[in-house]
């Protein structure tokens, strides 16, 4: 099983490229403050402090606190959200990641559009989706079943699928039983504390127990985990086989 601290993550951000006239995002671009001059600085720095390490880029689908969506909010298009997503990659790319990460996923779609544009630039390069869940077990963020999200993911151009974020135990238990149904990749979770300052003993509880039913193959920790909870992920995870792979 693989643990979180074997990674480091480099967090893409495209901050004000939507609403940003073309004038000013030019100038931004000339300052470095779009992501298209910054990210492959950024890439190669993180590798520098630790060469043996796996790069992840993150590329979240929602557009960060945008959350721009093709389906329910209909606040953006195929050719916007391509533009974009294709800005991203090609920075981290050009920087040295191993690994490109589509978390906090909210609807295929946006997967879809962010997966093409991937394979555009590097058709080689392994592919990780997260989605985040709805608080309706068996969902994700978008409302759709975990079933019908995976139906409409490029499976075959995917690492590993799973699931991320804010997500209660029961619900990440029934997440992780619905998944397996539906897919045989393997299986990333990580997710956020379920209250502020929760203990490292109690945010592995319920993972070790997923741990050891073997549903995972990836474990880490999401939003306000520290270090001291990735190492003790890792010390639990080490004792435990993974999800097995048919």
């Amino acid at each position: 099983m693989i643990a979180e601290d074997a990674f480091l993550e480099y967090d893409a951000h495209m901050d004000n490229y939507y609403g940003t006239p073309k004038g000013q995002l030019e100038d931004k671009l000339q300052k470095g403050s779009v992501i298209l001059d910054i990210e492959p600085n950024g890439a190669f720095n993180v590798r520098k402090e630790k060469a043996d390490a796996v790069l992840i880029f993150i590329a979240p689908p929602s557009m960060e606190e945008l959350e721009r969506r093709l389906r329910g909010r209909n606040d953006t298009t195929e050719e916007q959200l391509a533009e974009v997503y294709a800005t991203q990659i090609k920075g981290l790319i050009d920087g040295g990641v191993d690994l490109i990460l589509i978390e906090t996923a909210m609807d295929a779609a946006n997967v879809r559009i962010a997966v093409e544009q991937v394979r555009k630039l590097s058709p080689e390069m392994p592919i990780i989706v997260s989605a985040v869940l709805s608080r309706l077990e068996g969902r994700v963020a978008s409302g759709a079943t975990i079933a019908k999200f995976v139906e409409e993911l490029p499976m075959e151009e995917l690492l590993s699928v799973g699931f991320n974020c804010s997500m209660g135990d029961k619900q990440q238990a029934a997440a992780l039983k619905a998944l397996s149904v539906v897919s045989n990749k393997p299986v990333v979770l990580y997710p956020a504390l379920s209250q502020p300052q929760e203990a490292p003993n109690r945010f592995l509880k319920p993972l070790d127990t997923l741990m050891r039913a073997g549903g995972v193959n990836i474990i880490g920790g999401c939003c306000g985990t520290t270090p001291a909870h990735i190492e003790a992920l890792a010390k639990a995870a080490a004792r435990w086989r993974p999800r097995k792979i048919e």
